[in-house]
């Protein structure tokens, strides 16, 4: 259940219309019915096959997504991120601009629009650096580093611990040359053992790329238990073993 963005929302004051994955639906009417009111919801046949199918449009094409947002005039934009096509609908909100991601943790993403009532929290939270669906492991810009370590700093606080936040933060630290933090919070993620193959397979490239290779197998093992269909790990990890 996404609660961490649910509590953004209330204790930020965000109310209105919301154009929603689907699964999101329910938990959002559940928590803020009448003050906030979703796109769909489980109920299909409450909302009838038309209004479906412009949703499952909307979802995939700027166009069609463009025209459903002003039809509901939208509040904000509540996702989450992991679900299916969810980054098709998420290339479709850039191609459109004006939308600003201001809270994410490891089940959903919340944006809301830069201009109108919503102004102020954007550029008060948003994010310019980081994003959890566009985050892959790879070399930081090193001026740009600490405040890569900022935000992520900001989303680990703000989501109350989210793995991809904490992830975040060990990479910046090793780019920013803080070799013990940073293998201290990885430390404190793999103690907890989240059930997230790709937060294993994320700290794997960190020291893969670092060439610490023994820790990198072991997170790469880790990703592949939770889920063998792992390309990138499964890859990875036979690198290593062919080196050996």
């Amino acid at each position: 259940m996404p609660v961490g963005g649910a509590d953004y929302l209330r204790d930020n004051g965000v109310r209105g219309n919301a154009f929603n994955t689907y699964a999101a639906g329910a938990y959002l009417v559940y928590r803020f019915h009448p003050h906030v009111r979703v796109a769909m919801d489980s109920r299909n046949d409450v909302y009838g096959p038309d209004l479906y199918q412009e949703y499952t449009r909307a979802l995939t094409e700027p166009e069609a997504l463009a025209a459903f947002l002003k039809r509901i005039d939208a509040s904000f934009v509540f996702l989450e991120w992991k679900t299916d096509r969810v980054e098709v609908t998420l290339e479709a909100l850039r191609k459109l601009g004006g939308w600003r991601l201001v809270y994410f943790d490891d089940f959903a993403i919340v944006l809301v629009p830069q201009a109108g009532p919503s102004a102020e929290l954007a550029a008060r939270d948003g994010y310019s650096l980081i994003d959890p669906t566009r985050y892959r492991p790879g070399p930081i810009p090193h001026d740009m580093a600490a405040s890569f370590l900022d935000e992520a700093t900001r989303a680990k606080r703000q989501s109350r611990g989210a793995f991809i936040a904490r992830v975040m933060r060990v990479h910046a630290l090793l780019e920013l040359g803080r070799r013990a933090e940073a293998l201290e919070e990885e430390k404190e993620i793999v103690a907890a053992d989240p059930p997230l193959y790709y937060i294993f397979t994320y700290l794997g490239i960190l020291r893969y790329s670092a060439g610490d290779h023994p820790e990198a197998a072991a997170h790469f093992r880790r990703a592949l238990a939770l889920n063998p269909l792992d390309r990138a790990a499964a890859e990875r990890l036979q690198r290593i073993s062919e080196r050996r």
